[in-house]
């Protein structure tokens, strides 16, 4: 009896055990359209600099072009992110949330570089580094395809109506800017990196969504608020398996085996 009880609860903690979904590829980004997210002036820190961002080529996924500077007075190397909300119009980097998660991926594990499918697809410095800059260079500039966001509204990976956060090491958010769009095909509002590249590309259709505020404009102000990025969990965190399925949730029938044999 005892037996029987302890297989029937297992089989529930199986079927309860949910599986997050890795970030798909995405494709269909329209072409030609570019969103900028430009540093504000601000006395909190001294990094400026620009995020440029348009569709590969393909239409698959996004090329990303940086150039920030700034970095004398601040101990690196600095992670930054994709953020959930914009900034508002007091400019605090707080309000813009927590990454771009659609997919609920969770800060925890840390992103596994070598997966990036695995990672929240705004962990952009957990997947192809942080900010840095070594000996006398004053500019760090790079340029990325990250096949796991988009410039296609509508999307749960869509970024143009969301912000960039830089943080210092410990956490801390130091700066923030809103992207915003600075060129569609046939128009432009001024000369912007236009960035190509090439990357390993997948015909899996994103299907994630998001829920997305569009208040704030962000802009020139001073962040108000020091909060961080370190999530506060309590949870296990979840199993990988080689950067693809990986099991989260609370197994229900777990405890119910657990506590059989003492209730019979």
């Amino acid at each position: 009896m005892k037996a029987s009880l302890f297989l029937a609860c297992s089989a529930l903690g199986l079927a309860l055990a949910t599986p997050t979904q890795d970030a798909p590829e995405t494709v269909d980004n329209p072409l030609g359209v570019v969103y900028q997210a430009k540093l504000p002036e601000t006395s909190r820190t001294g990094i400026r600099g620009t995020i440029t961002a348009t569709a590969h080529s393909s239409g698959r996924g996004v090329m990303f072009n940086l150039d920030f500077w700034g970095f004398n007075d601040e101990e690196g190397p600095f992670p930054y992110h994709i953020h959930v909300d914009p900034v508002p119009a007091n400019g605090s980097c707080a309000a813009t949330l927590d990454h771009l998660d659609p997919f609920g991926r969770g800060q925890r594990p840390p992103c596994d570089d070598s997966h990036p499918e695995t990672c929240e697809p705004g962990d952009l410095s957990g997947k192809y580094g942080r900010l840095s800059t070594s000996g006398q260079e004053e500019h760090f500039s790079e340029t990325y395809h990250d096949l796991y966001t988009s410039t296609k509204s509508g999307l749960g990976t869509f970024f143009g109506n969301r912000s960039i956060v830089i943080h210092a090491m410990n956490g801390t958010r130091l700066t923030c800017a809103n992207f915003t769009l600075v060129e569609r095909p046939g128009t432009s509002t001024g000369s912007v990196p236009r960035p190509t590249g090439t990357g390993i590309i997948s015909s899996i259709f994103p299907t994630g969504t998001g829920a997305v505020s569009t208040s704030g404009i962000g802009g020139g102000h001073v962040p108000t608020i020091s909060a961080t990025y370190t999530p506060t969990a309590t949870a296990t965190p979840p199993a990988q398996n080689n950067g693809a399925g990986r099991l989260v949730g609370f197994s229900l029938g777990a405890i119910i085996a657990a506590l059989a044999p003492l209730a019979l």
